[in-house]
């Protein structure tokens, strides 16, 4: 699932529009990470309810005051840089590794 999710994240990169002459938002690798992880786990959670995984992804970008753009225009900035994107990635994988245990401990309780 996790490749799944990467693909579709892949290909609305290609398809994003090209950076306005308007200033993007910058998010810290910090923040950038966290919501990262939110898209992932939405993305796995409404993967079969495309118009449900929409909402909730603007909701997400909304409530982090920034619009999908902003996101993959940062996405953008990494993958043009192999070393940050080597940095960002790696974090990535371990946020989302450590969401994976607390959800399956929550879910254990219950």
């Amino acid at each position: 699932m996790k490749f799944i999710s990467l693909i579709i994240l892949m290909i609305s990169c290609v398809f994003a529009q090209e950076i306005d002459s308007v200033k993007q938002k910058e998010l810290s690798d910090d923040d950038f990470v966290s919501i990262y992880a939110d898209h992932y786990y939405l993305t796995q959670q409404y993967l079969s309810e495309p118009d449900t995984l929409l909402q909730k992804q603007d909701s997400l970008f909304q409530s982090k005051g920034i619009s999908q753009d902003d996101f993959i225009n940062v996405l953008k900035k990494y993958e043009n840089d192999t070393e940050k994107y080597i940095q960002i990635w790696e974090k990535i994988s371990t946020e989302i590794e450590t969401r994976k245990k607390k959800y399956s401990q929550v879910e254990k309780k219950d």
